[in-house]
């Protein structure tokens, strides 16, 4: 008897506790992408025109973190003053020329194989789109816009389409 209570309870609580982790590895690319929004702001204030960084770390990290290391994690020291303390969730790219910029975040959180994608995309004054970025599903119209149901909202972050940004489980 003992023993079906547990495994009931371990049916219940172990999904719920991965979702937890999955929901907690989120918050650091909402966070991050909001630090890289306000590094492209500064670059922007100092060169006039926003940064490209390319991405890091290589590879699109999974259920473990990555280090922050190679040629383009140094750009996004070098270029955005930007580098995590710790290992990393997610890879992230950014994308700038000119008066536009796309900040993209990419994960395998639940290592089921579909990528969680967030991104946020700033269009040029008086533009209704972004520029692309080499990697990613977010569209130069926008991040995923819940109410409308399309990929539309500029300079917001959020996921990148409707089935990004939640677990697979």
């Amino acid at each position: 008897m003992l023993v079906a209570i547990l495994g009931i309870l371990a049916t219940i609580a172990v999904p719920n506790f991965i979702r937890l982790q999955t929901r907690t590895r989120t918050s650091e690319a909402l966070t991050n992408l909001a630090l890289l929004r306000d590094a492209q702001a500064g670059a922007y204030a100092e060169l006039g025109s926003f940064i490209r960084a390319g991405s890091a770390p290589a590879g699109v990290p999974g259920a473990q973190p990555r280090p922050w290391v190679g040629a383009n994690a140094l750009e996004f020291r070098e270029l955005l003053g930007f580098a995590p303390e710790s290992d990393v969730y997610f890879q992230y790219g950014a994308n700038g020329a000119g008066d536009a910029f796309t900040l993209t975040a990419m994960s395998d959180l639940d290592g089921s194989g579909a990528r969680a994608q967030f991104g946020l995309v700033h269009a040029a004054p008086g533009e209704r789109v972004g520029i692309a970025h080499e990697f990613g599903s977010c569209q130069r119209s926008g991040v995923y816009d819940a109410r409308s149901g399309l990929a539309i909202a500029l300079d917001t972050i959020g996921p990148c389409s409707e089935e990004d940004g939640s677990s697979r489980l």
